[in-house]
């Protein structure tokens, strides 16, 4: 069963993409400004924090953690993020592996894999003793432009770590069986390779509210 630990590091690594974007974002206003771009300058420093503050990122409090679950920006906080900013689906994405977790019984953590020769991968949900990798892909609905080769990718990442751990077990994760729709099933190569390559595709459900969320932010990221 994944521990508070696991769930805890998963939060820090959500929590620490907040910070890069938040820093990144103020960088580009002071240069724009004609200013140093550093945000080492404690003014800078203060406004990182009353935007984490603000989306409830800083709070660690077990009470507030149905408010602040990973896939629900606060309020406020998505009138102040950039139109192509895809905070919810990594949060969504992190409740995805965490179901996979507890439907499992296993631990899964997100991880960059080294697999020698300087090359690494980046895995979603990965086992400790590597008898389960996970891809997740939150999106709501049927697939557009670039968005089915981003999931062919991630199939053709777990085909690869399927024959250097042959014992795994390699899992598509999606959260909407519309998504999914043309990676499982019907007339498609795609599925059909998935299926030869030994990658198993799932769908697990996210609260309504959270699929709404995703919903929602898609339409921002659309404009």
């Amino acid at each position: 069963m994944p521990k508070d630990g696991d769930r805890a590091r998963r939060r820090a690594e959500v929590q620490a993409e907040q910070i890069r974007e938040a820093a990144a974002r103020l960088v580009a206003e002071r240069v724009a400004q004609g200013l140093p771009p550093t945000v080492t300058d404690p003014s800078v420093l203060a406004r990182i924090a009353a935007i984490l503050t603000s989306t409830g990122s800083t709070s660690n409090q077990r009470g507030d953690s149905e408010s602040q679950q990973l896939g629900q920006p606060t309020v406020g906080e998505e009138d102040t993020r950039p139109p192509g900013d895809s905070l919810e689906q990594r949060r969504a994405e992190v409740d995805m592996i965490e179901a996979v977790s507890l439907a499992r019984g296993v631990s899964l953590t997100s991880k960059r894999l080294d697999l020698g020769d300087g090359v690494s991968v980046q895995v979603d949900g990965l086992a400790p003793d590597h008898s389960l990798f996970c891809e997740a892909f939150a999106h709501q609905g049927p697939l557009k432009g670039g968005q089915p080769h981003k999931v062919l990718s991630d199939a053709f990442k777990l085909a690869y770590l399927g024959r250097r751990w042959p014992h795994a077990e390699l899992l598509l994760v999606f959260s909407d069986d519309e998504a999914a729709r043309r990676f499982r099933t019907g007339p498609s190569w795609a599925a059909k390779a998935i299926d030869a390559f030994g990658v198993k595709v799932e769908v697990v459900k996210l609260p309504d509210a959270v699929r709404n969320r995703l919903r929602k932010a898609q339409v921002r990221q659309s404009r």
